[in-house]
């Protein structure tokens, strides 16, 4: 027998459904409200990823940047500002390759830094102070450092990277030659007296197979230069046709080459020139031969900074060939000379290194200077490439 439903317990039950009702209602509302800021914090979390992606893109290209200038201009030598980076990449540049929509400049700092320095025990650093912006322990290493901040966000990498060289190795000597020597006193070969670097074991050398036959004396050695008379000489173990092929290419893509359709005083201008002379590498290609003279301005070729190469070509001339660089001032670099040399009272004086596959004779001219570091700047001048040195990659997203 069932009881009877009183007034009393419908109202009470009905009270219980309003409570579950408010207890679902607020679960729910409990609910959306986490979905929708679990939904925002989500949104805020890819916007901010896309910010820091964007940033490290830009600090990604910033190296690509930095390594280029790299190539084009290695930093061999400290500059006048040691607080000033020598090879960098220019934010103004840099930045209008990206449209400022959707790579948004920062409120505060550049949208790009890019710079290079030392791979000393200090460096890498955060620390301006403790760079040093050239190649000063001169192992063909340098960090590229590289910050973004693109929209308030920061990414940096930092990147060891490494100088590829064109494979030129003139040797290191004062003079190669088939024959040498002059008048009375025959040619004198001594250490440059502003050079203080090394000198090879032994002396600087001279290698050759000795005087010619119309040559008074042979070569009258100074202090620290060793002579080897060889009547086994060959040049080609000095100066190989791979050097050679090397050099003219070099001339060629750096529009330094000549020929017979250029004339002398056209190469003596460039050489002189202190725009296209110093640092150059100059080559001229001569069928026709006979009594070069390469006469220039009250200048010097080269400086002792930026020494140059001058390579005279004559194997296809027939007869005799022999060069002359008439001038007031001093030649500075290495000369190579397929052909021969005549030093006269005009001449320039050759200060680096002379390498000669005929004779080099002495009439009445100045001597030959030996300075290795004009040799060893010229073998490390020119960069074939610029590397990135395997596991010193390193990147960092920064707090703003």
């Amino acid at each position: 027998m069932r009881s009877p439903v009183t007034p009393g317990s419908r109202k009470n039950q009905e009270g219980s459904v309003i409570i579950i009702v408010m207890i679902f209602a607020f679960v729910l509302t409990m609910i959306g409200v986490g979905l929708f800021f679990l939904l925002n914090s989500s949104n805020a979390s890819v916007a901010l990823e896309r910010k820091d992606v964007k940033a490290f893109n830009v600090a990604e290209a910033g190296v690509d940047s930095a390594m280029v200038e790299l190539r084009s201009g290695w930093p061999r030598e400290a500059g006048a500002d040691p607080t000033v980076p020598l090879v960098y990449v220019d934010p103004a540049e840099f930045r209008a390759l990206y449209d400022e929509k959707e790579f948004p400049d920062p409120t505060h700092d550049q949208f790009i830094q890019a710079i290079t320095y030392d791979d000393t025990s200090d460096n890498p650093t955060s620390v301006p102070a403790n760079r040093v912006y050239w190649d000063s322990n001169q192992n063909k290493m340098m960090w590229v450092d590289s910050e973004a901040l693109v929209d308030n966000a920061r990414h940096r990498i930092l990147v060891k990277v490494q100088r590829l060289t064109m494979p030129v190795q003139i040797p290191d000597m004062a003079l190669a030659a088939s024959y040498a020597g002059g008048n009375a006193h025959g040619l004198n070969v001594e250490v440059d007296p502003d050079y203080t670097g090394s000198i090879p074991d032994g002396g600087a050398e001279v290698r050759y197979i000795g005087k010619a036959p119309d040559m008074n004396a042979g070569v009258n050695p100074g202090a620290n230069i060793d002579v080897v008379a060889d009547a086994g000489f060959d040049f080609s173990q000095y100066v190989p046709d791979s050097l050679i092929g090397v050099l003219m290419q070099l001339a060629k893509d750096a529009g330094s080459y000549f020929d017979d359709s250029n004339t002398h005083a056209e190469v003596a201008a460039y050489l002189c020139n202190e725009t296209t002379g110093p640092g150059s590498m100059v080559y001229y290609k001569t069928d026709v031969g006979g009594e070069l003279e390469f006469a220039g301005a009250k200048s010097d070729m080269g400086t002792p900074e930026l020494p140059l190469v001058f390579v005279v070509d004559a194997r296809g001339a027939s007869g005799t060939t022999t060069v002359d660089l008439r001038g007031n001032g001093d030649f500075h670099g290495v000369l190579i000379v397929l052909g021969n040399v005549v030093l006269r009272g005009t001449s320039r004086q050759p200060t680096g290194c002379v390498l000669c596959e005929g004779s080099v004779e002495n009439k009445g001219g100045p001597s030959v200077r030996y300075n290795g570091d004009y040799i060893r700047k010229l073998n490390d001048m020119y960069t074939l490439s610029v590397a990135m040195v395997p596991n010193s990659w390193e990147e960092y997203t920064i707090a703003k």
